[in-house]
């Protein structure tokens, strides 16, 4: 399935972070996603993407130990 995005869409901080989540879950690189973004944006997507590097690895940790709980 090929899917073109052609328009631009305001989105919220929580709806970029989700999907980066996903992103760095996959290790896609950040690099990858730049091109999607408004170059004014940039600053506030790289403490995002940060965020969501965070976050993931903070939900394979808490995985972690629930498997070591067993």
């Amino acid at each position: 399935m090929i899917i073109n995005i052609i328009e631009p869409k305001e989105v919220t901080d929580d709806e970029v972070l989700e999907f980066f989540i996903h992103q760095v879950a996959l290790e896609l690189p950040f690099e990858q996603f730049v091109e999607y973004f408004e170059t004014k944006d940039l600053g506030r997507i790289r403490e995002l993407w940060r965020e969501a590097t965070i976050e993931w690895s903070e939900m394979i940790c808490a995985r972690e130990m629930d498997y070591s709980d067993n």
